[in-house]
């Protein structure tokens, strides 16, 4: 089972960023509240952490070290905090938790995941730029696939009432059915502003 956080996001704006060298988007990334995340464990696992974590990012964004010399705890932190940046809130912010929505997606609405996927959510492939195989997982959705999605699940309709009943019943099932319901709108938001969808998947 993936967690997953997702952006909508503009991927060819992402790719001009990428490998930009730009020191204006390193400033604006030290503000980001993800930055000052990052610093907490940078701390932790080094004395002189934050210089390291300053490096590794400024790397990241650089034309003269390219991404995948370095590890995807240090890419997929500058990518989530470019991201912040770039991307449009999404209507559903809440993590997302694969398994469980495959399996009631399964179960109670006959949509079986794709297949060659490990979720329904998961793109067939993984971000180009993520070439190291290590967690963060950074997987990008683009509109096609997106399309896919919201057709499979078009006929999908939950009440917010039925989702609160059943949280004194099933509290897994009404977990899963508010996340669905929360997907789907991110699906169509993305599809409706001309955004692919990144996930990070922990």
């Amino acid at each position: 089972m993936h967690l997953i956080n997702s952006y909508g996001i503009n991927s060819k704006n992402l790719k001009a960023v990428l490998n930009s060298d730009d020191e204006e988007l390193l400033k604006k990334i030290k503000k980001t509240k993800s930055f000052n995340l990052f610093k907490v464990s940078y701390k932790a696992m080094s004395p002189n952490g934050l210089e390291i974590l300053e490096d590794d990012f400024k790397k990241e964004i650089s034309k003269n070290s390219p991404y995948f010399i370095k590890s995807n705890f240090a890419f997929g932190g500058a990518l989530l905090c470019i991201c912040h940046d770039l991307s449009s809130k999404l209507p559903y912010t809440q993590v997302v938790e694969t398994g469980l929505i495959d399996y009631y997606l399964s179960v109670d609405f006959e949509i079986e995941k794709l297949e060659g996927n490990g979720s329904i959510l998961l793109a067939d492939e993984n971000i180009p730029y993520n070439v190291i195989g290590e967690f963060p997982v950074i997987q990008l959705v683009a509109k096609q696939k997106l399309l896919e999605l919201d057709e499979r699940m078009k006929n999908i309709s939950i009440r917010k009432k039925e989702i609160k009943i059943l949280l004194n019943e099933n509290e897994n099932k009404s977990r899963a059915y508010q996340q669905i319901m929360g997907i789907k709108k991110n699906f169509r938001y993305c599809l409706e502003n001309n955004l692919d969808m990144l996930n990070f998947c922990h």
